[in-house]
């Protein structure tokens, strides 16, 4: 009953808790549909014990198409420590930005179908699901919006247009196209 509940609770608080502090993107786009990117996140300890083997970050699209596994062991952070941990994009699509990543801790001690989850909660995270992140970048046009690495063609000056990182328009060639007010 109550006891059991209230034990439960209280050896959750005993070991170790891994948080997320911060998300960044730095990105630059080599030409129309390809990026060379660095996600870096900032994870904290905010339990009270380390986690005793090694254990490393992914991030994993949502559709599983796509994932980046950090090299930063996370057994090497203690209880009130703070690490950034970087997962870098090299030529990679930029439409690959239009995805939620979920942050997974990987271990070798974890069985099958166990997982270590965080209690961070971000704007993209849903309920019950692992801590994602997510890069809201969207060109405006018109009454909507383009998403980035996503084409639209103007009927207007019949061309081509594509939502780049900048949040502008561009034609194929990398000049800016004109968008009506």
């Amino acid at each position: 009953g109550d006891e059991r509940t209230q034990a439960e609770a209280a050896s959750q608080l005993m070991g170790y808790q891994f948080e997320i502090q911060n998300a960044e993107l730095q990105a630059e786009q080599s030409n129309v549909d390809r990026i060379t990117a660095n996600m870096s996140l900032t994870i904290a300890q905010t339990g009270v014990a380390p986690f005793y083997y090694p254990a490393y970050a992914k991030l994993i699209t949502k559709d599983g198409s796509f994932s980046i596994p950090s090299t930063v062991d996370l057994s090497a952070l203690l209880p009130g420590e703070v690490l950034a941990v970087d997962f870098y994009l090299e030529d990679a699509p930029i439409d690959i930005l239009q995805q939620k990543f979920l942050i997974e801790i990987q271990s070798d001690i974890l069985l099958d179908g166990q997982k270590i989850m965080m209690p961070t909660v971000t704007q993209s995270t849903e309920i019950s699901e692992i801590t994602s992140i997510f890069w809201d970048i969207q060109c405006p046009y018109e009454n909507t919006s383009i998403l980035v690495g996503t084409s639209m063609f103007d009927s207007r000056t019949g061309i081509d247009c594509y939502c780049a990182l900048d949040s502008h328009l561009y034609t194929k060639f990398g000049e800016q196209c004109a968008v009506p007010q």
